[in-house]
């Protein structure tokens, strides 16, 4: 499958024992695909559970096409409340409502403990390696929104303090001081919202850093093939994956600067470069007359 001329060919994508393959929807592909899953099983001894496969559709497939395939592959067709690594595999214009297992998921488990006579080591344990990694794979690809990442933040607060995430009694200290480092006083619990901001961060920082990368050679190609992703705009038709990571751009431009080399691409007046400054940029405009437009031009060799 190639999205557009830009980005490169897509037949299939691997994650740990989970594949994806992407295939017209045609009765003589659907063949090729079954004879090679077959002749896989045969070589390795590994045999694909169909039971627990199942095929998405694009939407201008009638329904006769869509059962033929299906009954031929021995596959299910997904529904729209199908997930997929934890994550909806189709979602609406509700952002907040697609995410709303999230929250149910954490109120299970929270749920699930409230009668235990657990004490606060054991609570903060279970919220730090149970809780709050429920949320961690969606926060690392989607910016979530603010009231549901303040659900999650209450729901939280409630159980360490009461024991039951729907109680909301008397809390003798803010969320935000328990949040603080323990040297700092603090219990070291996270904010779902400042956490969703850095591990979205951290992934504009990889596209930066593995230009070469497979996903990064896709998001180069739909959203800026003639550009950088520290320069390019929002664009008229972007996904929530892509306007997510413009939200953790933001968070990298606070900090961001440029490593002096031979400075033949960095520019003297515009670039963050200079370390001891605030925002690590010049305080002052060009010269209409000046001959210095690279930091280049004033590296003494």
């Amino acid at each position: 499958m190639r999205i557009n001329r830009n980005c490169p060919i897509l037949s299939h994508i691997f994650f740990a024992d989970d594949a994806i393959l992407f295939l017209k929807a045609e009765l003589k592909e659907c063949c090729v695909i079954k004879g090679a899953l077959e002749e896989y099983g045969k070589a390795s001894g590994q045999h694909i559970n169909f039971e627990k496969s199942g095929v998405f559709f694009s939407s201008n497939m009638n329904d006769f096409d869509k059962q033929l395939c299906c009954d031929y592959l021995g596959v299910n067709l997904l529904k729209g409340d199908s997930k997929y690594l934890g994550l909806p595999s189709f979602w609406g214009r509700s952002k907040a409502e697609a995410y709303t297992f999230l929250v149910e998921k954490a109120m299970g488990k929270m749920q699930g403990w409230k009668n235990k006579l657990i004490s606060l080591g054991g609570k903060e344990t279970l919220i730090k390696s149970m809780v709050q990694g429920i949320p961690i794979y969606a926060m690392a690809c989607f910016l979530l929104p603010k009231n549901l990442c303040d659900k999650l933040n209450a729901l939280t607060r409630n159980f360490w303090w009461k024991g039951n995430p729907e109680d909301r009694g008397i809390c003798w200290a803010s969320w935000e001081s328990l949040g603080k480092a323990k040297e700092e006083g603090g219990m070291g619990f996270r904010n779902y919202r400042a956490f969703n901001e850095a591990l979205l961060a951290r992934q504009g920082w990889r596209l930066l850093m593995n230009k070469d990368a497979y996903w990064a050679r896709f998001f180069k190609g739909i959203y800026f093939p003639k550009s950088s992703f520290l320069q390019v705009s929002r664009g008229s038709r972007a996904s929530w994956a892509w306007l997510s990571l413009l939200h953790g751009r933001n968070l990298l431009f606070k900090g961001l600067r440029w490593q002096v080399q031979d400075g033949k691409n960095i520019d003297f007046w515009n670039d963050a470069w200079i370390p001891s400054l605030p925002n690590f940029k010049i305080p002052m405009a060009k010269s209409v007359h000046g001959e210095i437009n690279m930091v280049a031009d004033v590296i003494d060799q």
